[in-house]
């Protein structure tokens, strides 16, 4: 949903089938990230969970013009299968992916006290090491409603304003 009203409102959208849904590989997903999403200086990564880890390591040695993180967090939270995706397998360079990300879209995230597998103190310590602008929204669970209308506004609103149309989500 989010992809075809982004794209109805004249804003390039690149979305592709993740290779290894269910267990997330960095390795696989960063290569997708960069050989088949084209992720660069001109791109507004949005990542959900997973995606959001993926985005967070993308960005320690990608330029993007923004990111977007919801439900957020920095460690395997003790769990068999993330911590052999491999994200949290070494410490976070917070102070790289705060330097390549622009500045003008920023880094957004969006997170639910709510959460029905974050803790809310990982998802806070993502947002304040980052120096993220948080959002917080209460009974938003793990944000796997059907359409979220705020997000949709944020990049209509951020990707029109910061760039010539060149840029895309």
């Amino acid at each position: 949903w989010l992809a075809a009203a982004l794209t109805a409102k004249g804003i390039r959208v690149a979305l592709v089938d993740m290779p290894d849904p269910h267990g997330a590989n960095e390795a696989l997903w960063l290569q997708a990230c960069r050989n088949d999403l084209l992720c660069d200086e001109n791109t507004v990564v949005v990542g959900h969970s997973s995606g959001a880890a993926c985005a967070m390591r993308l960005a320690e040695s990608t330029t993007l013009a923004g990111m977007v993180l919801v439900s957020a967090y920095h460690t395997d939270l003790g769990d068999v299968g993330e911590r052999e995706a491999g994200y949290f397998s070494r410490p976070w360079q917070w102070d790289k992916i705060r330097e390549n990300v622009d500045p003008a879209f920023g880094i957004v995230q969006y997170g639910s006290a709510d959460d029905c597998f974050l803790p809310l103190s990982e998802q806070q310590h993502v947002a304040e090491s980052l120096a993220a602008h948080a959002v917080w929204m209460d009974g938003r669970s793990h944000f796997m409603d059907r359409t979220f209308p705020e997000l949709l506004q944020l990049l209509v609103e951020r990707v029109s304003d910061s760039d010539d149309g060149s840029g895309h989500a």
